[in-house]
């Protein structure tokens, strides 16, 4: 199927970045490699997408949920921890 994938996006193309692309099938790893044009895809049970973490288990999503709540509060640390009144902090966040 990934071989099809990948012929037809030649076709209009497009071109497979073979190292950024993996696979995440199923409960448990499968011990069959896969290989697309002659290039072993990695094997993963999680990875993270435009900040959004997929996983085979959602274990982890409420910690990372968290980090990225306080990550994004840090952006505004210099102007929350400044002299600027308590009405324009509150304005930063509106």
């Amino acid at each position: 199927m990934l071989q099809k994938l990948d012929n037809t996006s030649r076709k209009c193309g497009l071109k497979m970045n073979m190292r950024q692309t993996k696979i995440m099938a199923g409960t448990t790893r499968t011990t069959k490699a896969v290989y697309v044009n002659g290039i072993q895809l990695d094997q993963v049970e999680e990875y993270v997408y435009i900040g959004q973490r997929f996983t085979l288990t959602e274990k982890n999503k409420t910690i990372r949920r968290i980090k990225a709540g306080w990550q994004a509060l840090g952006i505004h640390s210099t102007t929350m921890n400044g002299t600027l009144p308590t009405c324009l902090k509150g304005k930063v966040f509106n």
